[in-house]
């Protein structure tokens, strides 16, 4: 079955990619979704990162379109940041994405047990 058509909505300029950090060893998934009329354009915009990106870019790009059409803000550019690999992989990393103990080890079953 083919990927519904994202013409139209909020996310038809979506950008995926993955970005690998030497630092952590670990990739991590990168959306991005610009507003119209940004490519080639010389328009500075505001940035939106969401850092939950695997379960809130959706909402928040789409959040962000109604805000502008409502002329409640300016276009943004909004991207997405979240573990790279299956969602559940993205569960255990993100407890140490958003853990204040760094380096965050999930085979630790100390740690591990926090993630679940």
């Amino acid at each position: 079955m083919a990927a519904p058509s994202l013409a139209g909505t909020p996310l038809e300029s979506l950008t995926e990619f993955e970005l690998f950090s030497e630092k952590i060893g670990r990739s991590f998934s990168i959306r991005v979704v610009t507003p119209p009329g940004y490519e080639g354009s010389a328009c500075e915009h505001p940035l939106l990162v969401v850092t939950d990106g695997a379960m809130m870019f959706a909402t928040a790009a789409e959040s962000v379109a109604i805000q502008v059409m409502n002329g409640e803000c300016e276009p943004v550019v909004v991207v997405g940041v979240s573990s790279a690999g299956s969602q559940a992989e993205h569960n255990v990393h993100s407890v140490g994405d958003y853990s204040t103990r760094f380096p965050f080890d999930p085979d630790d079953p100390a740690e591990a047990e926090v993630a679940s």
